[in-house]
C-alpha cells in the first residue's frame, strides 16, 4: 500500500497538473502540502558553491527533483558576476551608472547583468545595492547609486526591471542603513526615525513598490540596538505589511541571530544552514518552534521562482554575447564620465598634438576595480592601447609615476615603501617559500578580502598558512634628507637600518600604527624587516615618507617625461573593497604628489581620476583640465580615451559631492563615521552629502552633487508651473503621497554650442522653514540629448510625495501646509530659474 506521504505527492502533482501558470499561489500550496518538514527546512538554507563537471556556482539553495522544485543558484556582485566562468562583462561600477543620470540606460545595463547572469546559469543576483551613500569613505561608495534618495530609487528600480526582464531576480542589498564597512557585522547605526524613513528607507520602499524587485537582503548592521534580519518592525512590519513585499527576504551571510528572524518575516539565509538547518528541524521537533512560519517562507520562495520564471524556466548555462556586450559597457562608461574641469579649453585633445606623456600606474593596468570582486572581464583594455589606437600620429610616451594601488594602499599613514627605491629585494616565509621582488607588505588571502582586492596588479601574496616573513634587500636613496617611516598592522613587526632597529611594532588591533622621522644619507642602506602574525590574521605595511620636493626614480622619470611633451595626461585611482573603508579621500600611492610634480613640469596637464567615489584634490587649480571616470570595467579604458579626444562629449554628473576638504564632510568626526566601539551616531540627519555642503552657513563642496561640464553649452528658460498651489491630500495605502497629484512643471532647454552633447536637468524643491528641511532637494531629472541648436521642453510630474516629510512623533508621512519654491538648473548650486507653488490645508 503506498504510503502517506506518497499519496499526498500524487495528490499535488496530480493538482498542479490542472493549474495554470497564473495560480501561483494554489501551485505553490499544492507544492507545499507535498512536503517534509525536512524538506522545507532545505529551502530555506544555501549549500554552498555548487560544481558540476567542473562548472561552479557561487552559491545554490538545493531543490527537490521529486518536487520538480528546481535549484536555486545564486551569484555576486551588482556590476558583473565573479564566479562562474572565465569570461564575463565587467560593467561600469554602479557610481559611474548613476552618473549617467539615466534611467533608461540603467535599465539597459540591468538587461546585460540579466542576460549573462542567466548565461551562466544562475537564477538569482545579488544587487542592485541601494543603500543611500552617507560618506564618500565607505568602502562600497563604488556599489552605491549615489547620495541622493531619488536619483538612488530612479537608478536602482530600472535596473531591476533590466535583470528581471530575463527571468533573474535581483536581490536589493543592504536592507538597512548600510553606510559603514568598519566593525560591520556589530555595527549600530544610532538614527533619528525622520532620517531613516526619508533618506536611507525611501529607495527600498520603491524598488519593492515600483520595480517589482523579487528579493531583498536584509544587512549585518544594527539599527538603534536591533540588527536588521532580526528587527520584526523593520522586516515584517514595514517591508512585508506597510509595502506588500511577498517576495524573498533573504541574510547577508550570517547577519541573522536566531530563529526568531523566521518567523519576523526572514525567508532564506545565506551560504550554508547556521540557524534554519539542523537547529530549526530540532526546535520544531521539541515543540519549541512552530511550523507556520515556515510554510510562510517556503511559499514566498515557491511563489516568487513561479512569478519570475525560474522555476517552469530555470536558468541553463548558454553562451552570452561577450562581444555585444562588451559595446553596451562601453557605452555606459563613455556616458557616465563627468567633465569636472576644462578652463583652457584643452579637451578634447587635438589629434595633431606632437607628443604626449601618459602617467599613472593604472594607464597601462588591465584590471578594474569594482565589485565586491573583479570578474574576469572579457575583451579588456588599458587607457594606453586606446590612445595609441586613437593617435597614431602622436608620439606617446608612458611613464606609471608610482606603484600600483595594492591592499596596502588601503592601510592608513605613509604611502607603502616604493619599489623603485628597493634592489634585491627577498622575502623568506616561515613556510619554506620565498619571493623575489615582491611588496614590503603582508595581507592574507581570507574571506571576501582576497576576492574584494582582486583588483590589484603587481601584488604577490603571502603563501597559504604563512605566519612569518623576514625581508632583506636595499634601501635605495637618492637625496639624503628627513624621511618619515611607518609600520601599520597587527602583530610583531621590526624594521632595521643598517643593522640598527628604527621602528618596532607589537600591537594587538588592526590598523595600529608607529612611525618615526629619520635622517637618511645618499646611497644604498641595508634593510631587514621582519614580521611575525603573533596569532592575529595579519596585517603589515611598511611605509615611507619623502622630504618635500623629492622623487623617487619612477616619479622623477614620469615628470621628466610631462616636461617633454605637449601633453601630460595622468591617470589616477583608488583602491575601494567590501570590509574595508578608505582611511581617508586622498588619493593613495602619493600619487597627489605625483600629480602636482607633473602639473609644475607642463602646465597643459589632464588628470583623469578612476576611483569608486570622491577624493580631496589639493592640486586642481594646478591642472587646466579634471576628469572623473570612476571604475569604468571592460572598456573603461576605450570609454577615457573616447571622450579625450572627443570622440565622444562628456555627459556625466556627479552623483557625490566632491568635499574641499575630509574636514568639511557631516560626518567627519570619528563618532560618525566610522564609528566608535561599533556605534555610529548620525547628529547630522538629513544633511549629509549636498544637502549639507549648499545650507546656510557650511562649507562649499569643491564640485557639488550633479555637476558636470560639457564640450558644449545649454541653456535653460521658461520655467512654468501648471499651477500655482495645491491642496493636501490623503495618504496612500502604503501612508505615503505617492500618486497624490501635485503639479507639472516644465522647462526648456537648449544646446546652445556648436556639439551635439547631453544636458541633465535637475529640479529641486526648496521648503518652508515649518518643515525643516536643510536645504533644496533633488525631486526629479531627466537626461536630455540635443543636437547643436535644437531645443526641448522638459516635463517633471510631481507628485505631492516629493513635497512630503516624515513626522517621527505621529510616525506618519505629512506634507507641511506653506510656500515652497521650484528651482530648476544644472546641478545642486546652479538653479537659476525658480518659481513658488503653495500646498493648502484640506
Amino acid at each position: 500500500m503506498p504510503s502517506p506521504l506518497r499519496l499526498v505527492a500524487g495528490a499535488a502533482f496530480l493538482m498542479l497538473s490542472t493549474l495554470s501558470h497564473a495560480d501561483v499561489p494554489q501551485r505553490a500550496k499544492a507544492l507545499l502540502a507535498a512536503m517534509t518538514v525536512e524538506e522545507k527546512s532545505a529551502l530555506l538554507y544555501g549549500y554552498g558553491s555548487k560544481v558540476v563537471e567542473g562548472q561552479q556556482w557561487q552559491v545554490y539553495v538545493k531543490g527537490i527533483p521529486r518536487l520538480g522544485i528546481p535549484d536555486m543558484t545564486q551569484g555576486d556582485a551588482p556590476s558583473g558576476l565573479m564566479i562562474g566562468s572565465r569570461q564575463v562583462t565587467q560593467m561600469p561600477a554602479s557610481v559611474a551608472l548613476a552618473a549617467t543620470f539615466s534611467p533608461a540606460v540603467a535599465q539597459a545595463y540591468g538587461e546585460v547583468i540579466g542576460s549573462e547572469t542567466r548565461a551562466l546559469g544562475y537564477g538569482v543576483i545579488h544587487g542592485p545595492n541601494v543603500d543611500v551613500l552617507r560618506d564618500p569613505r565607505h568602502g562600497r561608495a563604488h556599489e552605491s547609486f549615489g547620495e541622493d534618495p531619488v536619483l538612488v530609487s530612479a537608478m536602482a528600480t530600472a535596473y531591476v526591471r533590466g535583470v528581471q526582464h530575463h527571468q533573474v531576480l535581483a536581490d536589493a542589498k543592504h536592507f538597512a542603513v548600510n553606510t559603514v564597512e568598519q566593525d560591520r557585522l556589530q555595527m549600530d547605526a544610532r538614527i533619528d526615525l525622520r532620517t531613516l524613513n526619508e533618506l536611507y528607507l525611501a529607495p527600498f520602499q520603491d524598488v519593492v513598490e515600483d520595480g517589482d524587485v523579487a528579493m531583498v537582503m536584509c544587512a549585518y548592521n544594527k539599527i538603534n540596538g536591533v540588527h536588521a534580519c532580526d528587527d520584526r518592525g523593520l522586516i515584517h512590519d514595514l517591508l512585508r505589511q506597510r509595502w506588500g513585499f511577498t517576495g524573498i527576504v533573504r541574510t547577508d551571510a550570517g547577519a541573522h541571530h536566531g530563529l526568531e528572524s523566521l518567523r519576523n518575516g526572514v525567508d532564506q539565509e545565506f551560504r550554508v544552514a547556521d540557524q534554519y538547518g539542523d537547529r530549526l528541524l530540532a526546535a520544531i521537533k521539541a515543540g519549541n518552534f512552530a511550523e507556520a512560519p515556515v510554510d510562510e517562507a517556503v511559499l514566498h520562495i515557491l511563489e516568487t521562482m513561479m512569478r519570475h520564471g525560474i522555476f517552469d524556466n530555470p536558468p541553463a548555462r548558454t553562451v552570452a554575447d561577450l562581444n555585444a556586450d562588451a559595446v553596451k559597457a562601453q557605452d555606459v562608461a563613455e556616458r557616465s564620465i563627468v567633465l569636472l574641469k576644462n578652463s583652457q579649453g584643452l579637451l578634447p585633445l587635438s589629434p595633431g598634438i606632437g607628443s604626449l606623456a601618459l602617467i599613472g600606474a593604472s594607464a597601462d593596468d588591465t584590471l578594474t576595480a569594482g565589485g565586491p570582486a573583479n570578474p574576469a572581464p572579457a575583451g579588456k583594455d588599458t587607457v594606453l592601447q586606446a590612445l595609441r589606437q586613437r593617435l597614431p600620429a602622436t608620439r606617446i610616451t608612458y611613464a606609471p609615476g608610482t606603484d600600483a594601488v595594492s591592499p596596502a594602499s588601503l592601510a592608513p599613514g605613509f604611502a607603502p615603501l616604493p619599489r623603485a627605491m628597493l634592489t634585491h629585494l627577498q622575502a623568506r616565509y616561515d613556510t619554506g617559500a620565498q619571493q623575489v621582488d615582491g611588496c614590503l607588505c603582508f595581507t592574507p588571502m581570507r574571506g571576501f578580502q582576497d576576492m574584494a582586492l582582486s583588483s590589484v596588479a603587481h601584488y604577490q601574496w603571502p603563501p597559504e598558512h604563512a605566519r612569518s616573513v623576514t625581508w632583506q634587500g636595499q634601501l635605495q636613496v637618492s637625496q639624503a634628507g628627513d624621511y618619515g617611516l611607518d609600520l601599520v598592522g597587527q602583530g610583531r613587526a621590526r624594521w632595521q637600518l643598517d643593522g640598527q632597529v628604527v621602528l618596532a611594532l607589537d600591537a594587538t588591533q588592526p590598523g595600529s600604527r608607529v612611525q618615526r622621522h629619520i635622517y637618511l644619507s645618499t646611497g644604498a642602506h641595508r634593510l631587514q624587516v621582519t614580521y611575525d602574525k603573533a596569532g592575529s590574521e595579519g596585517q603589515l605595511k611598511v611605509g615611507l615618507q619623502p622630504p618635500p620636493g623629492v622623487l623617487d626614480a619612477r616619479m622623477a622619470a614620469a615628470v621628466e617625461a610631462a616636461r617633454q611633451a605637449d601633453v601630460a595626461v595622468v591617470i589616477a585611482r583608488d583602491l575601494a573593497s567590501e570590509a574595508n573603508d578608505r582611511p581617508g579621500l586622498s588619493l593613495p600611492n602619493d600619487q597627489d604628489r605625483l600629480i602636482a610634480a607633473v602639473a609644475a613640469a607642463n602646465p597643459r596637464t589632464v588628470v583623469v581620476l578612476t576611483t569608486g567615489s570622491a577624493v580631496t584634490l589639493p592640486w586642481q587649480t594646478q591642472v587646466p583640465a579634471l576628469l572623473e571616470a570612476w571604475y569604468g570595467g571592460t572598456r573603461g579604458g576605450a570609454a577615457i580615451a573616447s571622450v579625450l579626444v572627443g570622440e565622444v562629449n562628456p555627459g556625466g554628473r556627479l552623483p557625490v559631492s566632491f568635499p574641499a576638504s575630509e574636514k568639511d564632510l557631516a560626518t567627519s568626526p570619528l563618532t560618525s563615521f566610522p564609528g566608535v566601539n561599533a556605534v555610529a551616531l548620525y547628529p547630522e540627519g538629513l544633511a549629509t552629502g549636498y544637502r549639507h555642503h549648499t545650507r546656510s552657513g557650511a562649507p562649499a563642496a569643491a564640485y557639488p552633487f550633479g555637476f558636470g561640464l560639457s564640450y558644449s553649452r545649454f541653456t535653460y528658460r521658461a520655467l512654468h508651473l501648471g499651477t500655482d498651489h495645491f491642496t493636501v491630500g490623503t495618504p496612500a495605502a502604503d501612508g505615503t503621497f505617492k500618486g497624490v497629484p501635485a503639479l507639472q512643471a516644465t522647462v526648456t532647454v537648449q544646446n546652445a554650442g556648436n556639439r551635439a552633447g547631453t544636458v541633465v536637468a535637475q529640479l529641486y524643491l526648496e521648503f518652508p522653514l515649518a518643515a525643516q528641511v536643510p536645504a533644496p532637494l533633488l525631486k526629479a531629472f531627466d537626461s536630455v540629448y540635443l543636437q547643436p541648436g535644437e531645443s526641448r521642453v522638459v516635463t517633471f510630474n510631481l507628485d505631492q510625495r516629493a513635497f512630503s516629510t516624515y513626522d517621527p512623533q505621529r510616525r506618519a508621512w505629512q506634507v507641511v501646509p506653506g510656500r515652497y519654491r521650484i528651482k530648476v538648473g544644472d546641478n545642486a548650486v546652479e538653479l537659476p530659474l525658480s518659481l513658488p507653488v503653495r500646498a493648502i490645508a484640506p
